[in-house]
């Protein structure tokens, strides 16, 4: 399976540093010997089609309480390959770090860990069975690096790694699931108080789509949807507030920038603090290699509880992007006052 598939997935996670000559996979509490990260929600399983629409691979992804997402993806041959992304890593593309893949601390594999994208590591296992049979029964994955470890639990995975491996064998039937990239909206819905939150700002007809159609920069939402020519998305974290608002602003406006290769120019607002919480806009111009420019609306929310929500609003007008940002925003801000 090429490592150049990975660049249809969105992953966001939490950020991560390069430091020579060794690869720090990530400052987190899930070094050797802290606490393994916990999946927010069930495994997304499916089909990727690539960009000429035929079946690609198969893919299950869960995001983790520490803000990491973990992909695993089968290819039709059985190969099996393990993604990891870093935004505001700045990896160098096709750059190589040896990495240890451990389940259980009892079996473990090395391998390598390719910079497929300055944001993201994939790790080839090729027809590795063993491993594959691992991560279905097993409770923990550790990916231990030259100077760090993540740890995940594989919560689910006895569900979600059967199905995965069920998807392929459709797919090699002719009989592929919906991909992922296009489930239809009647298979999507948005949680009530999010529903809600888009009818106060005045958002009708609003189409779903699949979370993982989130524009390259902008991922991985937990939802997205569009309305009026406007893509927008909303992702949800908790233990925001050890960070702070604006570094957890700071990092999801910074992992824009690997995209917006000719231009990317930003304008932060202030934060503004409310009874429930704090709120941050920003505005992003933003165009790559080439083509148009495109024009992104952030929009931040850290509750007083900790939770952190990050709002982005996509459109090729910069009026189109913030007229949908701040119907939102004016929202939160009712609902923040209280």
């Amino acid at each position: 399976m090429s490592i150049a598939f990975f660049r249809y997935l969105t992953l966001i996670v939490a950020a991560a540093t390069l430091s020579s000559p060794g690869l720090a996979l990530a400052r987190s509490d899930t070094a050797e010997g802290g606490e393994a990260a916990s999946p927010l929600a069930n495994w997304r399983v499916g089909p990727v089609v690539g960009k000429d629409g035929d079946f690609a691979y198969c893919i299950a992804e869960s995001r983790f309480d520490n803000g990491h997402s973990l992909v695993i993806a089968r290819s039709r041959q059985g190969e099996l390959n393990i993604g990891l992304g870093l935004p505001s890593a700045h990896l160098p593309k096709g750059a190589a770090w040896p990495v240890s893949v451990v389940v259980d601390d009892s079996f473990s594999r090395d391998r390598q860990a390719v910079a497929a994208d300055p944001d993201m590591l994939v790790i080839a296992n090729g027809n590795d069975t063993a491993l594959f049979e691992a991560l279905a029964h097993g409770s923990t994955l550790a990916i231990r690096g030259p100077k760090d470890t993540l740890t995940f639990r594989l919560t689910n995975t006895n569900k979600a790694l059967p199905d995965l491996k069920a998807c392929v064998d459709q797919a090699r039937a002719g009989r592929a699931a919906t991909p992922l990239g296009s489930i239809t909206a009647s298979s999507l819905q948005l949680p009530p108080l999010l529903k809600q939150l888009l009818a106060e700002a005045g958002f009708k007809k609003i189409g779903l789509k699949a979370a993982t159609t989130a524009p390259r920069g902008l991922g991985p939402a937990d939802y997205v949807w569009t309305v009026n020519g406007v893509t927008a998305g909303m992702a949800e974290s908790r233990n925001g507030r050890s960070q702070g608002l604006t570094n957890l602003s700071d990092t999801a406006i910074e992992r824009l920038r690997d995209r917006c290769a000719r231009t990317f120019r930003v304008t932060e607002g202030a934060s503004v603090n409310l009874p429930g919480g704090t709120i941050r806009v920003a505005d992003a111009e933003c165009v790559e290699s080439a083509g148009a420019p495109t024009y992104i609306a952030f929009l931040f929310e850290l509750g007083r509880a900790g939770t952190f929500r990050s709002f982005f609003f996509e459109a090729a007008t910069s009026a189109a992007a913030a007229r949908d940002r701040d119907a939102v925003a004016g929202v939160l801000k009712q609902l923040e006052s209280h």
